[in-house]
């Protein structure tokens, strides 16, 4: 049932972030263009921040997809001090805030992730063909011997 469940909790996840991808679609729509005088100001409208605060969502919840794949092939998640590699949100200075991964550190999870599916399938790879080979020798044996 564990399989089970965490295909589900996946299914979940992605619906999660097309949701929230869909969203800032639409707030990408309705965003004022900036102004000279916005810019001198230091104004920002509140559909940006809208649109900031969305698109870190989206970055905790691609996190939250990421680490619970790396938990499943055993990878090392960055350090959450690293200010290149990962963030809290921007809502307050509250340590309980949700943490996510920068780009820079999407990237390198998912290079290591790679590397491990890549370890586990040439270890697989290796055991299929050292399988194989003596059993084609079994069948091209017999073939003869029963001609």
């Amino acid at each position: 049932m564990e399989f089970l469940e965490r295909i589900k909790a996946d299914r979940q996840q992605k619906r999660l972030i097309e949701e929230q991808i869909k969203r800032i679609e639409q707030f990408s729509k309705v965003i004022p263009e900036q102004t000279v005088e916005m810019e001198l100001l230091g104004y920002v409208p509140e559909e940006v921040k809208t649109l900031e605060q969305a698109e870190q969502w989206l970055a905790v919840l691609q996190t939250a997809q990421l680490r619970r794949k790396a938990e499943r092939y055993g990878v090392e998640m960055p350090d959450s001090s690293d200010r290149e590699l990962g963030q809290r949100m921007d809502w307050d200075d509250d340590q309980d805030e949700p943490y996510f991964l920068t780009s820079k550190g999407m990237r390198q999870v998912n290079m290591a992730i790679r590397e491990e599916d890549k370890y586990r399938w040439d270890k697989w790879n290796t055991r299929i063909s050292a399988t194989i080979a003596p059993l084609s020798l079994i069948v091209a044996i017999m073939a003869l011997w029963l001609d």
